[in-house]
């Protein structure tokens, strides 16, 4: 198995979220169950980060780490994710990002 199989992968989203409290009713709490489910945990789940550069236009920001890059994709592509996933684009944001990042993983040293 190649070596960044087995690395955590970061889902990061950030998203302008018109009213959190419904966001978190609708949305957060069945994506928190169904992330646990496949062994990722959430990071981060903030409205409202300590900015310390530049400009920061969402109202909503989550981390949630993935055992691996398969796990991320297969619950992001999921039927059970799919419904949860139309109503924050249709309903529930006005727009932002989301990404996927390899966790870091230190070059080997060599003696």
């Amino acid at each position: 198995m190649p070596p960044e199989a087995l690395r955590p992968v970061y889902f990061i989203a950030h998203f302008r979220v018109p009213d959190v409290d419904r966001y978190r009713r609708e949305y957060g709490r069945e994506v928190l169950s169904q992330v646990a489910a496949v062994g990722a945990k959430l990071l981060v789940a903030t409205p409202s980060p300590t900015v310390l550069e530049g400009d920061w236009e969402s109202t909503w920001t989550a981390v949630i780490q993935f055992p691996d890059r398969v796990a991320a994709l297969r619950w992001y592509q999921s039927l059970e994710y799919a419904p949860l996933k139309k109503l924050r684009l249709e309903e529930l944001t006005t727009g932002g990002t989301v990404a996927l990042f390899d966790g870091y993983q230190s070059p080997a040293v060599e003696s």
